[in-house]
């Protein structure tokens, strides 16, 4: 499976055959940006720039001016949903799920839901139009071995995915408790009646008045403790399961947190992935233009020499120079007026 610094492939995915080709290509126009690239790495760029989980990448028999170029399809999905969490669909993570699979998906309980090309790829060539020498049926998506990225025929549509985004992760989205339940009253009043059963009535310590707020396990127990009769220890015992049941309740609550918790976690770890290789090619661009800008080497297409730099930059602060001095005389004269 190739992958680059923050998109990993998934699969080539072909439309499915029981939506109509003006359907598709309608939410194609509709919810995608379109644009043509020279490159996979093009793609992704412009990915991130939107914040996109996904991007396709489609026909690299494409031409432009005669270059070779391949489509390049970028969700609209708005980033900007008040539901900025991992639950409910919503998300900005479920809605782009949503439109991925309105291409897609078949809606096949019985069979795949998806059409796609045999995993691994098999093919990979150093030409980009490997293709078109095939019949329009035989084409395929393939590896081109410069770049390591997969690329694609008219038919086909490569799939290329933030980590975040593999099957397991998004089970493990789907599985989890949205946060309000746990606030639910009614979730809630489950949970504590315990504090009903356990209440003690500090205003009635003999237990003499009809009208007191003592919780049934207080009452049950101080009956059969004033009064040891089997129908008392029964209706104890009926109190005590009753709490034991809350208690396991309330721990099983305890644990599907936990377990959320651990989700969340482990599901943000992706994010923060995500930031490093962008800090790490950050790091590495500074480093590259530095020494093209620092050393001359054999680039004889570098910038020429530091002297043109330090022209623009001389400029610069004349500039600048010129335009404080024009303030400086603007907000003077107009003092004096």
């Amino acid at each position: 499976m190739t992958s680059n610094n923050y998109f990993t492939f998934d699969k080539c995915y072909s439309k499915p055959t029981a939506v109509s080709e003006a359907s598709f290509n309608r939410i194609l126009a509709n919810d995608f940006y379109h644009s043509t690239v020279s490159s996979v790495r093009d793609c992704e760029i412009q990915s991130i720039r939107t914040n996109s989980e996904f991007f396709l990448i489609n026909d690299i028999s494409s031409t432009l001016n005669n270059n070779i170029y391949t489509n390049c399809y970028i969700p609209k999905v708005d980033n900007n949903t008040n539901n900025t969490s991992i639950f409910g669909n919503d998300t900005t993570i479920q809605r782009a799920l949503q439109l991925f699979d309105s291409l897609f998906n078949n809606g096949s309980t019985t069979n795949p839901p998806y059409s796609t090309q045999p995993m691994p790829i098999a093919d990979s060539c150093n030409n980009l139009l490997f293709n078109l020498n095939k019949p329009f049926n035989q084409q395929v998506c393939f590896k081109y071995v410069i770049d390591e990225q997969i690329y694609t025929p008219k038919s086909k549509y490569a799939y290329y995915r933030r980590p975040l985004l593999t099957s397991d992760n998004i089970n493990i989205m789907r599985n989890m408790t949205d946060p309000s339940t746990y606030t639910d009253s009614t979730t809630l009043a489950q949970l504590t009646q315990f504090e009903e059963l356990l209440k003690f009535d500090t205003t009635d310590p003999t237990y003499t008045s009809t009208n007191s707020g003592h919780g049934a396990l207080t009452r049950s127990f101080k009956n059969y403790i004033c009064t040891p009769t089997p129908e008392n220890l029964r209706l104890l015992n009926v109190e005590i399961t009753a709490l034991n049941t809350n208690y396991n309740n309330l721990f099983t609550k305890l644990d599907d947190i936990k377990t959320d918790l651990s989700s969340i976690n482990y599901l943000n770890s992706f994010d923060n992935n995500t930031l490093r290789a962008i800090n790490l090619n950050i790091i590495t661009k500074s480093k590259e233009l530095n020494n093209l800008l620092t050393s001359g080497g054999a680039n004889n297409g570098r910038l020429d020499d530091s002297t043109l730099l330090t022209q623009f930059k001389i400029i610069e602060n004349i500039i600048l120079v010129l335009l404080i001095i024009y303030f400086i005389f603007y907000f003077t004269k107009k003092k004096a007026t």
